[in-house]
């Protein structure tokens, strides 16, 4: 086995059993362009939503600088392997009925997990 598959087995197995408290369902929303309408010059809008769950985690209030960190936002902590689609900035994750805008998206070394910036939009 490679780091990515150490990785993936280990946090998820975390998340499975000592973490299941801190582990939380999470959707991913990703929006497209479909069917251009040119009489009107719009196109309507679709959404796809993916099912997943990570980590979430308040920003600590030491880090908010107003700018690239700001009240409200929220980290979140997922393994590669629970994601069908991959992040873009500009897309939703929605946690506890509440929408958060990806403004950031870090992945480790090992492409192995996530740590998304959600802000509340």
């Amino acid at each position: 086995m490679g780091i990515y598959d150490d990785i993936q087995a280990e946090v998820a197995e975390a998340l499975n059993s000592d973490l299941s408290d801190c582990s939380v369902p999470l959707t991913l929303v990703q929006v497209y362009s479909d069917d251009y309408d040119p009489s009107t010059g719009t196109s309507r809008k679709i959404n796809i939503e993916t099912e997943t769950r990570g980590v979430a985690q308040p920003v600590d209030a030491s880090k908010i600088d107003g700018e690239h960190l700001t009240i409200g936002d929220v980290y979140f902590f997922i393994i590669d392997s629970e994601l069908a689609e991959i992040p873009e900035l500009g897309e939703i994750i929605q946690h506890k009925s509440e929408d958060y805008v990806i403004p950031n998206i870090e992945r480790d070394p090992a492409d192995a997990t996530w740590l998304i910036l959600g802000r509340v939009a």
